[in-house]
């Protein structure tokens, strides 16, 4: 067994700006949280299922409400799949047809919201995934030290992914919430939840093996196994097969759809496959070899790994951006890091350019911090 984390060890302290400094810094991400807010509520102001750009309102949650509404032996049949949501929305060059690329389990969680009206439905995932990020954005900020807490929190109150996320009905609050809670709380059965977001759980699991948290890993894989018990109770063994033999169409997610300036993040969408091979080789090699380090900046590099393992990052997934930006924030003398993540000042860059900074900000992170030499910190516990 590997020395346990002292969870009293703490960050560096960096010194705080002037107190001038701080109130120009809140004072730029408060403006920056009134205008995104602002503009989320304007596009929202029609009656209708339409919002105001033509997209269904929660254009994403059209998926989680199909997959928990259609029959369950047809689940991953694209065509019933598709018909369905043409008998439900409206389908045009705007509104594109789905394909089912979630797994049963979140088919499953979806089910008591699929048999209310879709709007019904979409304002009370709404509400919860809100509720998901209050519950989350506190997490976070009783982990920061009390001079960062007005900078932390005008960061996370206009934080553009979460915006972006509650205007698409996208799962993103919620993975923030299981990640900060199983991390934070170091309950490997909360990070089993990751499970409705499979490439998520992976990354988390693989980071956790690499850093060899023996415990958390077993835990987080029996959480999952629970979780495919249940769907095998209720559902059979029809929708866990049929997922299965249909899951290799997620690696040309990219390929099949065309996704707009500014919303494509992960490393493979950026530079390709091999390179994004290489990257995760080296990384993955820093972090089984680096030492020890406080559970705030092993929960901030588990949550950069995961992010970058994935092949499909688009832009509401960067919610959980949150957490190492939040957590290394004594670290930065200014908080760039915070107002780029939040990709109000970096979205016009990427759309501009074609290339998003988010991969190669993860690939640093998880970098520097895994060759930090940590001071020895005494007799630790056994993980």
């Amino acid at each position: 067994m590997r020395e346990a984390i002292l969870e009293q060890e703490t960050l560096p302290q960096i010194p705080l700006p002037t107190g001038a400094g701080t109130r120009a810094i809140c004072l730029l991400l408060g403006v920056l949280a009134l205008v995104s807010v602002a503009g989320l509520i304007a596009g929202q102001c029609t009656s209708g299922i339409l919002e105001k750009s033509g997209l269904v309102r929660g254009w994403d949650f059209q998926q989680f409400y199909l997959a928990a509404r259609i029959p369950i032996d047809s689940l991953y049949d694209v065509e019933a799949f598709q018909n369905l949501q043409k008998s439900l929305f409206p389908v045009d060059e705007q509104n594109i047809l789905f394909l089912p690329l979630y797994p049963p389990v979140t088919a499953l969680a979806f089910r008591p919201l699929a048999w209310m009206p879709y709007l019904w439905a979409l304002g009370i995932w709404a509400a919860i995934s809100l509720a998901c990020y209050v519950i989350a954005a506190r997490i976070l900020l009783l982990q920061t030290e009390s001079g960062w807490r007005p900078v932390a929190f005008w960061a996370l109150a206009g934080f553009f992914p979460l915006l972006v996320s509650l205007r698409a009905g996208q799962l993103a609050p919620l993975l923030l919430l299981i990640v900060t809670t199983g991390l934070l709380k170091r309950n490997g059965w909360v990070l089993s939840l990751l499970s409705i977001k499979p490439q998520f759980a992976a990354g988390m699991l693989l980071f956790l093996l690499l850093r060899r948290e023996w415990k958390l890993s077993a835990r987080m894989v029996a959480g999952v196994g629970l979780q495919y018990l249940a769907v095998l109770a209720i559902f059979g063994p029809e929708p866990v097969v049929a997922y299965f033999r249909y899951a290799a169409v997620y690696l040309d997610h990219a390929r099949m759809f065309t996704f707009p300036d500014g919303w494509v993040h992960s490393l493979s969408g950026t530079v390709g496959w091999p390179v994004h091979t290489g990257v995760l080789l080296v990384l993955s090699i820093l972090i089984a070899r680096a030492r020890p380090s406080c559970w705030r900046k092993e929960s901030a590099m588990a949550v950069a790994f995961m992010l970058l393992l994935t092949p499909h990052l688009l832009l509401y997934d960067l919610v959980l951006l949150a957490v190492p930006a939040i957590l290394l924030l004594p670290e930065w003398r200014f908080p760039v890091a915070i107002l780029a993540s939040s990709a109000t000042i970096a979205m016009p860059l990427h759309a501009a350019t074609g290339l998003s900074a988010v991969p190669w900000v993860l690939a640093g992170l998880i970098g520097t911090q895994s060759l930090q030499k940590q001071k020895p910190i005494g007799d630790h516990e056994s993980r």
